[in-house]
């Protein structure tokens, strides 16, 4: 590596023209938190940033090639541990937050399966959603100073003046299905995307604790869950013909099983797509099972049901279950899924300002937008040895694309973010614009997903 690979790295960074810090905002799964980064990328070119934002495989590949800045990662479990460890050696400086953060089972299975105080000794902040988040991460032995609980864009969006911004998709979902159901699935892990079901369930299932650190108890109660919503998808098609059922899988799963029962029911639609908002306010029903939507739905002043055939203390997620009218069994969850309206269980208010750190005032985008300008610092050098390293990565993960089942595979990565244009990007952004009566950034397309936004303007005066 020596003078010819400097002198390579010397002419990618001249690409970006940055005289003002730069700050990295990583998107992994644009349909859960594209709208609410670039919320936060315009807050920051109010703070006096440039802004790097793109899918987080892509970039974190390239990253060698750009100069340093503020990185936000988008969690801190063991999984971002060695590319916290090689962010900080490339000299950026790492806050994070949990896009897990909103829902989880209880203070012990979060520590487990979502805090790796290794990562978190890498970090300078970690950005909670709310007083109950926060308690976790303390629990979980993040130090309280490094802990700011700011909230999250993501509910940011889902406040009367950003809901404006969804109407218009919503009136078209509604034209085009009518006064829809809403089943937005929650079984990533279960039904996999990128697994190799060839085994049993059972090994099926060991496989998947053995991978992920779900409890073997929780997968078993998730199987017999997602048995259970197979079994309700049909009862509620055959219950109102003239409706339409649309399921929504999570981000990582496979679509097939879901296609199935489409394929046996004309009125059951398999959806995904990049804009969950304009879904939740079209719906004249939600549907799930400790499924973090439901708490979004919350945000939206409505009931979603919660459909709980089998239940367990010790496996169900109880975030979701706070804001929701339960459902034990199909037939009840069909007679509620017939009902105008759902009113929201006693005391879900406290309960939703607990879990989500709403709060009149500031928008979260703001707060953390704050403390990034807080911390700010114009790009240093990075070390030759560190870039030499996240090369050596980056084609690491180049090999790994070749194998089908691989995160690293370009499927799986356009599942989660679809291939993004420039004139798709600002459609995203314009109206955020609006709402906060600002110009809307200059943009630079740096590679596939990656984006530079910058402003004309000065920092803000603080």
């Amino acid at each position: 590596m020596g003078r010819g690979f400097s002198a390579f790295m010397q002419c990618e960074r001249r690409m970006i023209s940055a005289p003002k810090p730069l700050l990295y905002l990583p998107v992994e799964t644009a349909a859960r938190e594209l709208d609410a980064k670039l919320l936060l990328m315009l807050h920051a070119l109010r703070e006096g940033f440039d802004v790097i934002l793109g899918n987080r495989q892509l970039l974190n590949r390239k990253i060698h090639r750009f100069p340093t800045g503020l990185y936000l990662i988008h969690n801190i479990h063991r999984g971002s541990r060695r590319m916290a460890r090689l962010l900080k050696r490339l000299g950026h400086v790492l806050l994070a937050w949990d896009e897990e953060g909103l829902v989880w089972l209880n203070e012990q299975t979060y520590a487990r399966r979502r805090v790796d105080l290794q990562t978190v000794e890498q970090v300078t902040t970690v950005f909670a959603w709310g007083r109950e988040h926060a308690q976790a991460l303390v629990q979980a032995g993040v130090p309280a100073e490094k802990i700011l609980e700011a909230g999250n864009p993501r509910a940011d969006l889902l406040r009367p003046p950003f809901r404006a911004i969804y109407k218009k998709k919503a009136k078209k979902l509604r034209r085009r299905y009518g006064d829809f159901i809403l089943i937005n699935s929650s079984f990533g892990w279960l039904n996999y995307a990128q697994a190799r079901k060839q085994q049993s369930p059972e090994d099926h299932l060991r496989e998947i604790a053995a991978r992920s650190g779900h409890d073997l108890e929780t997968l078993r109660l998730k199987h017999r869950l997602f048995q259970a919503f197979g079994e309700l998808v049909p009862a509620l098609a055959q219950r109102y013909p003239d409706r339409t059922v649309i399921i929504r899988p999570h981000p990582s799963e496979d679509d097939r099983a879901w296609a199935d029962l489409a394929r046996t029911h004309e009125n059951v639609h398999v959806v995904r797509d990049s804009d969950l908002i304009p879904w939740l306010m079209a719906c004249g029903t939600m549907i799930h099972n400790g499924c973090t939507t439901a708490v979004e739905y919350a945000l939206l002043d409505r009931t979603p049901i919660s459909f709980q055939p089998v239940t367990d203390a010790n496996h169900d997620m109880p975030q979701p279950m706070r804001v929701s009218i339960p459902a034990s069994s199909v037939e009840e969850a069909v007679q509620l899924a017939g009902r105008e309206k759902l009113e929201p269980p006693a005391g879900w208010r406290p309960l939703l300002e607990m879990v989500s750190g709403l709060a009149e005032g500031r928008l979260s985008a703001a707060v953390v937008a704050s403390e990034l300008a807080r911390q700010r610092r114009r790009p240093q050098p990075s070390p030759l040895a560190s870039r030499g390293w996240s090369a050596l990565r980056a084609a690491e993960k180049a090999a790994l694309s070749l194998w089908p089942y691989s995160t690293s595979n370009p499927r799986y990565i356009a599942q989660k973010f679809p291939p993004m244009d420039m004139s798709a990007l600002q459609d995203h952004i314009m109206p955020l614009c609006e709402v906060l009566d600002m110009d809307p950034p200059q943009a630079k397309v740096l590679g596939d997903r990656i984006f530079l936004l910058q402003s004309d303007g000065q920092p803000a005066t603080r």
